[in-house]
């Protein structure tokens, strides 16, 4: 089966937005630093997969994307040199597999299970 995850996000929004991020208030800072802003809590119900590539998104969006385009660039090429040199894998054994699925085969009669592929097999030839 599917594991599922639930997830409780808290985030800022503005309440309203200003025309232009960079404009200057009197003051001389961004709107976009002095305007009011709400936290908006926000619950989620993800797979193990979905909630990896939120935070994945999440730290591209929050870490990765504000940097220079030299600095993203020389991110792309060490993480392609970590991908080109190939992690050493590890040394897997076929007795890690026992178990994996059994309970699929929970409630299934094997006698059964056995005849009615065998009586598919007869209808193909």
């Amino acid at each position: 089966g599917v594991s599922w995850g639930v997830v409780e996000m808290c985030h800022e929004q503005s309440v309203k937005s200003a025309p232009d991020e960079e404009t200057l208030s009197s003051s001389g800072r961004p709107f976009s630093a002095i305007m009011p802003r709400a936290v908006v809590k926000q619950t989620l119900f993800l797979t193990h997969g979905e909630f990896d590539m939120m935070l994945v998104e999440d730290l591209y969006q929050e870490q990765i994307r504000p940097l220079p385009v030299a600095d993203r660039l020389q991110l792309i090429a060490r993480i392609a040199e970590d991908l080109a040199s190939g992690a050493p894998s590890t040394k897997r054994r076929i007795t890690e597999l026992r178990g994996l699925g059994k309970e699929i085969w929970q409630d299934v009669d094997a006698q059964q299970y056995i005849d009615n592929l065998r009586s598919e097999w007869k209808q193909r030839s």
